[in-house]
């Protein structure tokens, strides 16, 4: 997604209650919290929390409480084997409704249906 000269290419509307399920596995801390609400309020948003502050935890919790397929995309292949640990550790069950891939492995596939 890209923006220019700031603005969003979408426009930014709640995330519908039938595409949410309960899931208790992590507990949000309150800053993760008020991310998650403002995520429900915009159906996007950036997270840009200092290191160990709970920003892979926190997309587990997305990952988990939002239905049907769901794509992460990482910047190196380490991330990827990363992503997928927490995911398998966190939420095996929901683990098929989810692909991590690489930035260059998503440009790739991108540009290839793009022909």
């Amino acid at each position: 997604m890209r923006i220019n000269d700031g603005i969003l290419p979408f426009k930014p509307q709640p995330v519908r209650e039938e595409d949410l399920r309960e899931w208790r596995g992590i507990r949000l801390r309150e800053y993760q919290r008020k991310a998650w609400e403002e995520l429900l309020s915009k159906e996007s948003i950036g997270v840009f929390w200092p290191p160990g502050a709970g920003k892979s935890y926190f997309g587990v919790y997305v990952l988990a409480r939002i239905k049907g397929k769901k794509l992460v995309v990482v910047p190196t292949r380490v991330l990827v084997e990363q992503w997928r640990e927490r995911i398998e550790e966190h939420i095996p069950e929901y683990a098929g409704e989810i692909t991590v891939v690489t930035y260059n492995s998503f440009h790739r596939q991108a540009g290839s249906s793009h022909s």
